[in-house]
């Protein structure tokens, strides 16, 4: 039995020490030290933190149900306390039994009274509160984790009734933790059940991330959807951040001021800010604990072996211990707090944004610069915003590395530190380029996915035009042109990553060089301690320069940004001018209306006085002007419409009439004059016609409650029963986006449906009839316009924008827009339109595409979320390319050994010193600085390779892969897939690949070589911790898999449901007139919250699992750490100083390399995904026919136009068959009139002549030739048509007139001229001119339309509904151009004007997908045919 340590002098253990001298062994505190340091504050600060919190769960409510819980806590506290009294009783009768202090008293008083108040907290924590009490468990914990010292000074002190009371004590508080730390999830009340698991876990649980474990348990056996993710916590909820910020930046004096929406953001959310700089500071004191660790432990191992230097041994190991597993969970809660603040950002700016742009005017709204501010901005924002507490703590940091390093080497600290100065001055030269660059790449990326996005949406119009090809090659230009934009950007880029890189090679070389040519005046020696201690040293400082060094350009990116934001916030709303007459309504609620919205438009409206004029619902005076000119474009003399009128509003093509209708909105920003409305209530059908990406159902209710009897009502008057009854899901089909699975008349009456539904008083319709067949015009009319029509009998009030004659038979007035630009009001009795004022209707409209499917729009993934096989990478080295990989890897290979390689060459070197003091020291140096020399070589061919060459190959490659997917995939993928999922690919994807894919690769590689390097070099130094190597590799293993295959999941989530939120605000961008006029401003922010939020929920979770992954593998590391002292400091003796100090000063690096290396591997894992994505996508998606052009075709092709079906049957896609059997042969020459019902299979002939429709039996020959054996765009390209919508790019006249620039000016000017079209494009500037979709009213886009196909050569031309929204006159025109200018040619018109249709050579009649008739049509005529019954229907309703 050892013998018991002699006594020690009471007077050692009264003073404070800390250290009891060579009493207990040398290695033990003063008992005073213990109670006045160890125990009086930590009981002072939870009395004192007792009263506020029992205050705060004294007005909470009761949150649990009843349960044994409480009692056992009770119990244990009751126990407790009564011990507490008992070990203050024995203290203050001990006498001189066992020693004392001063403090004993007071700290047995202090612990009892804790004991007594801890009672108390217990019950109401609870009772009161959801989670595991946070300042119970944090009090138990240090108590218990302190209070170990004093108990076993204690027990050395001799007695043993007072330890083993004190002892039990400690007992009880440890069970106390462990009941305390239990989760009262499963006894909460019924209504706080689905509350987030983070919000009811305990400080142990959130501190190790432990709440997650069901989350990874769920990822790695299955794939995860949003539903099995936890909920969001309310205060991450948008709704209550947008209301934060939106509060906080009202209240801003000055918000043109620079700079003030940043500060306003920091002020509103300075509190979320805080809490991070507590595990900051904690960070910092575990790292600068490690150079004293290692300095003591250099000293260990030359001291000789006795109990006093095991016991130091002992305590080492302990230190290791604590300081790695504190710098894990302080390293983990901060990055957890650091990140959550992104989800912050996003939550409060986008709302922001969103609410701003719901109140822009028209012209003033841009889709790219809103998606840019929420998807660029606010990524840029959010990395840079987690570096935010490195600016102080990196500096403090760096303060206390040179002090701590000036007293180790002296004057030659400061050359380092210079050196890193004098890198972090090159990165602030390089940081405002950079940032410029940055942005100029972003921009020309934006404009790249804009262009994208714009053609995917259009690609029916575009193929049908034959101009898709050269659209795709622009595409394919503005991607090059990004790349090449992008490389001054990659190019500083690696310059900065130099900067940082050169730091922790070169600083060591510069200080060792230092100190040796100091040390050669002064005689210093160069010893293993100093050397070491100084390199621990140097390698904390690097970390921090290194961070401060990246944060900076990333604060001034995130400075630029918040001003972008600023900007467009600051941008001038709409100023509605429009005045709310005294005389409105005063019920503007009910069925129009909303709780809580007092003003259903939205505006601050005038109230003026019309007491005589109750019956006009609105009056209009004044003039309008052009956006872009002073000069009036309509004088309204006066304008009074009547309520529960229809007022028809005519005019010529360009006459202004969407004008008109958009000052009775309050959307026309250039009138002057006054407009007085006696309504709210506005319902509103726009040209072209807003759908929303959603069901038929959702679509006809907009934001209104379904009542199913009026959705009857509603659905049967616009003649929607019986396209509905054809859909495979009925109403529940999706439209699409942009109801791109619907034709032109579907689409009208589609929101016709929905303007009649919402029972608004008031109806603006803007040529919402134009695209119906007379048949279903006349119905729809009747039965909403009719004496017994829904319309008439709610004395609804209509205003109806329309170039058909047929629709002044319904109406009640005629509002005309001469062609001086005069309004004129009529009767409708007395008006007879002139040609230039009115048309006549069509025959028939474009029917329904019915393939719409039961089909997911998006494919499932399956397994391939969670894994990425080998296949993948090599995908991806294929598109780099064999020789740049092989130069890369060839050069982290030598920049990893130079960076691992010279510790051991500074051991060698430090031994060799302390033999030979200043012997051989060029040796020595010259090698040392030849290793950073090559390895700085290494990283920059290595940086060069990636940045500059893969980066290029591999953006270009699966660019190019995507846009031939897409260009040559069916019309049946358009319709089931969503186009915001088409989209990701071409941009967050495409983002993944150029940056964070090869940045991945080059870490998670460099890393890879430099922890080789640095197992060989710990092995060597302490050969037995290579034994645990392999046992290492197992863990580290099993937590990337376990981690990955949830975190790919997730970040995959997050990608998919950020989609839904830049899909809603494109989708804003477009209907925001119809919106506004709804009133559906609350709804559309309403279902703004809901995506945000769904969105959040993944983004949220995957900063949670790289927090719990840094916490996991910053664990292991500590692991490690005590392994490698475990055995360094038990084998001393035979492994020596210096390759402790090896091993130690390696376990410095490698823990954060080892970090590094697993993040950036999982970080490679995640970004593989995207190419796994595109892989998927480009596989699966089903490419049209063949992609080859047969040799003997010329270009001269079709010579004749001669077009023959022979028993065609086609579909799209799996849908069932849209036209049958139809046979059919064209002469060269011919015209043909295409007539038939609404959804008699007009159009999809038209489509399969065009090889827009699958064929699945039969042939189309033109010219002889079997269009299935061309290539489907070298089909579009020979044949030409005149779609119903022209597309019109941002660009000039020119290029949309010519994509191809073959033209000359003249052949393009004279086709301008032909169609009278010339000096309105001259007057905007001429063929340069730059246009958008706003430069054209709708028929002038037709006539656009016409423009491009005169350019044309062929012999086919077809007219696809080219001429429904033209006057009468321009259609007289456009008519006389075919004839004139298409002679020769073979023309086939989906007709709409039967009145000429005897110039045509014969008429085909489709019926349900059949050709039922097929003759001239005067033989048609003579005989009952289904033409026959068309073409009486139109003349009588022009008679009448």
């Amino acid at each position: 039995m050892a013998p018991r340590p002699p006594p020690c002098p009471i007077a050692v253990d009264q003073s404070f020490g800390p250290w009891a001298n060579s009493c207990r062994g040398g290695f033990d505190f003063t008992l005073f030290f213990e109670e006045t340091i160890l125990a009086i504050p930590l009981l002072c600060i939870f009395l004192l933190a007792l009263p506020l919190r029992a205050w705060q769960l004294s007005r909470a409510r009761s949150k649990v149900r009843k349960s044994p819980l409480r009692h056992r806590k009770l119990l244990l506290c009751f126990t407790l306390i009564l011990l507490e009294g008992v070990l203050l009783v024995l203290w203050a009768t001990a006498g001189s039994s066992i020693t004392r202090t001063t403090a004993t008293i007071p700290t047995g008083i202090l612990s009892l009274t804790s004991a007594i108040g801890l009672s108390i907290i217990s019950w109401l924590e609870h009772s009161r509160s959801i989670r595991p009490s946070y300042i119970i468990n944090i009090y138990l914990f240090l108590s218990v984790l302190l209070d170990l010292a004093r108990a076993r000074t204690l027990w050395m002190l001799g007695s043993k009734a007072i330890p083993a009371v004190f002892t039990c004590c400690l007992v009880l508080r440890c069970a106390l933790t462990i009941l305390e730390s239990k989760e009262k999830r499963k006894i909460l009340v019924y209504d706080l059940k689905e509350i987030p698991k983070v919000s009811t876990s305990g400080p142990f649980n959130h501190s190790v991330f432990y709440w997650l474990t069901s989350l990874f348990l769920h990822g790695y056996k299955k794939n995860l959807s949003l539903q099995d993710l936890y909920p969001l916590s309310s205060s991450l909820k948008s709704e209550k951040l947008g209301v934060n910020l939106e509060t906080a930046w009202d209240r801003v004096p000055g918000k043109q001021k620079p700079n003030a929406l940043l500060v306003t953001w920091f002020w509103a959310y300075r509190w979320k800010l805080l809490p991070a700089a507590i595990p900051r500071l904690f960070m910092t004191g575990f790292t600068f604990a490690q150079p004293f660790l290692v300095t003591s432990a250099i000293r260990l191992a030359a001291s000789p072996i006795n109990g006093e230097s095991n016991n130091h041994a002992y305590g080492l190991i302990g230190a290791y211990a604590l300081v790695y597993v504190g710098l894990a969970i302080s390293t983990g809660q901060y990055e957890y707090l650091v990140t959550r603040l992104s989800v912050l950002l996003r939550g409060s700016i986008t709302p922001a944004v969103f609410k701003h742009t719901l109140q822009l005017h028209l012209s003033d709204t841009n889709a790219e610069d809103s998606l840019t501010l929420i998807n660029t901005d606010l990524e840029t924002i959010g990395q840079g915003i987690r570096l935010l507490h490195e600016l102080w703590a990196s500096s403090l940091e760096i303060a206390l590395a040179i002090w701590l390093l000036a007293r180790q080497i002296g004057l030659a600290s400061l050359v380092p530190v210079g050196f890193a100065l004098l890198m972090m001055g090159c990165g602030f030269v390089i940081a405002k380029p950079l940032g410029k660059s940055l942005g100029e790449w972003i921009q020309a990326s934006q404009k790249r996915v804009t262009l994208t996005s714009k053609v995917l949406a259009n690609i029916k119009t575009l193929r049908l035009a034959g101009t898709s090809r050269p659209i795709f090659s622009k595409i394919e230009d503005l991607r090059a042109n990004e790349l090449r934009i992008s490389e001054r950007y990659r190019s500083l880029l690696g310059h900065a990553a130099l900067f940082v890189n050169c730091v922790p090679i070169i600083s060591p070389i510069l200080m060792f060089a230092a100190f040796i040519g100091i040390a050669a005046k002064t005689g210093d020696d160069f010893t293993i301690l100093r050397a070491f201690t100084s390199l621990s040293l140097l390698s904390i400082l690097n970390n921090p320069l290194a961070l401060l060094l990246s944060s900076l350009p990333s604060m001034a990116a995130v400075v630029a940004s918040f001003a972008r934001i600023q900007e467009y916030l600051n941008r001038k709303t709409r100023d509605d001018n429009r005045a709310l007459a005294a005389t409105a309504e005063d019920d503007i609620s009910g069925k129009v209306t909303y709780p809580g919205l007092p003003n259903p438009l939205g505006l601050e409206m005038q109230t003026i006085n019309h007491e005589s004029d109750s019956e006009l619902i609105a009056r209009v005076r004044g003039h309008v002007s052009w956006s872009n000119s002073n000069d009036h474009a309509i004088h309204i003399p006066q304008w009074n419409i009547c309520r529960g009128t229809l007022t028809l509003v005519v005019g010529s093509v360009g006459s202004g009439k969407s004008t008109l209708l958009r000052c009775l909105l309050g959307e026309h920003s250039c009138f002057t004059g006054e407009i007085s409305v006696n309504t709210r209530s506005v319902a509103f059908c726009s040209e072209p016609p807003w759908i929303p990406a959603r069901t038929v159902q959702e679509v006809i209710l907009g934001e209104e409650a379904f009542d199913s009897s009026w959705y009857g009502d509603v659905v049967e008057a616009c003649a929607l029963r019986q396209d509905i009854s054809g859909w495979p899901q009925g109403d529940r089909t999706p439209v699409g986006s942009k109801g791109v699975a619907l034709s032109g008349g579907q689409k009208q009456r589609l929101v016709l449906a929905r303007a009649v539904y919402s029972r608004r008083k008031l109806l603006i319709l803007d040529s919402v009839f134009s695209g119906l067949d007379m048949g279903t015009r006349e119905s729809v009319l009747q039965k909403l316009f009719g004496e017994n029509g829904l319309l008439r009998q709610g004395q609804v009030t209509t205003v109806l924008a329309s170039s058909h004659a047929s629709d002044s038979f319904f109406a009640d007035r005629i509002t005309v827009i001469n062609k001086d630009g005069v309004l004129e009001e009529h009767e409708a009795s007395g008006f007879r339109p002139s040609a230039t004022d009115m048309s006549s209707p069509s025959d028939s409209a474009k029917e329904p595409d019915n393939h719409l499917r039961h089909e997911p729009l998006d494919e499932p993934e399956d397994d391939m979320i969670r894994y990425t096989d080998l296949g993948t990478y090599k995908y991806y080295f294929k598109s780099a390319g064999p020789v740049p990989c092989l130069i890369f890897i060839t050069g982290t290979m030598v920049f990893a050994f130079c960076n691992s390689f010279p510790v051991l060459w500074l051991k060698w070197w430090s031994e060799a010193s302390e033999v030979n003091p200043n012997t051989q020291t060029a040796k020595w140096l010259s090698v040392y600085i030849a290793l950073g020399v090559i390895g700085i070589v290494g990283f920059v061919v290595e940086a060069r390779e990636l940045l500059m060459v893969i980066i290029t190959n591999s953006g270009r490659y699966f660019h190019t892969f995507l846009v031939e997917t897409v260009s040559r995939a069916t019309m049946g993928f358009y319709s089931t897939t969503k186009h915001g999922s088409i989209i990701n690919r071409f941009s967050q994807d495409l983002q993944l690949v150029d940056m964070e894919l090869p940045l991945n690769a080059t870490n998670a590689s460099g890393l890879l070589f430099i922890c080789l390097a640095q197992c060989i070099v710990l092995a060597i130094s302490s050969r037995y911790v290579a034994i645990s190597f392999p046992f290492l590799i197992i863990v580290f293993y099993i937590v990337q898999r376990f981690y990955l295959r949830t975190s790919r999941q997730m970040r995959l989530l997050d990608i998919e449901h950020k989609a839904p939120v830049y899909s809603h605000f494109v989708e804003t961008l477009n209907g925001l007139a119809t919106i506004r006029a709804f009133g559906w401003e609350a709804q559309a922010t309403a279902m703004m919250h809901k995506v945000l939020n769904d969105s959040q929920r993944p983004y949220y979770l995957l900063f949670c699992l790289q927090a719990w992954l840094v916490v996991v593998l910053n664990l292991v590391t500590a692991v490690l750490a005590v392994i490698i002292i475990s055995v360094t400091t038990s084998l001393r003796e035979s492994i020596g100083p210096g390759y402790i100090g090896v091993s130690l000063t390696n376990i410095l690096g490698f823990s954060t390399m080892i970090r590094g290396l697993v993040t950036a591997w999982v970080g490679l894992e995640i970004s593989i995904g995207a190419i796994t994505r595109i892989r998927h996508f480009t596989t699966v998606t089903k490419r049209e026919g063949p992609s080859y052009t047969p040799v003997h075709a010329d270009l001269e092709w079709p010579r004749e136009g001669r077009i023959e079906y022979r028993g065609v049957s086609g579909s799209y896609g799996s849908s069932e068959n849209v036209i049958s059997d139809v046979s059919f042969s064209i002469k060269g020459g011919e015209k043909i009139a295409l007539c038939g019902r609404t959804g008699s299979g007009k159009s999809s002939l038209i489509l399969s002549l065009f090889r827009m429709l699958e064929i699945t039996t039969g042939q189309i020959l033109v010219d002889g030739i079997d269009i299935q054996t061309l290539d489907p765009e070298y089909v579009r390209t020979r044949l030409v048509a005149v779609p119903q919508e022209m597309v019109i790019f941002e660009g000039s006249v020119r290029s949309n007139l010519d994509p191809t620039a073959t033209l000359t000016d003249e052949e393009i000017i004279f086709a301008l001229e032909k169609l009278q079209l010339w000096s309105l494009v001259e007057s905007k500037g001429g063929l340069d001119a730059s246009i958008n979709e706003s430069s054209f009213s709708q028929g002038e886009q037709q006539l656009l339309g016409f423009a491009r196909a005169m350019l044309r050569r062929s012999r086919v031309l077809v007219l696809d509904e080219a001429t429904s929204s033209l006057d009468k006159d321009t259609k007289t025109v456009v008519d006389g151009l075919v004839k004139e200018h298409f002679t020769g040619w073979t023309v086939i018109s989906i007709l709409h004007q039967l009145e000429t249709v005897t110039a045509f050579d014969r008429v085909a009649v489709m019926d349900g997908g059949r050709l039922v008739e097929f003759d001239q049509p005067g033989a048609l005529l003579k005989r009952e045919s289904m033409f026959a019954t068309l073409y009486r229907l139109q003349t009588e309703q022009a008679a009448s």
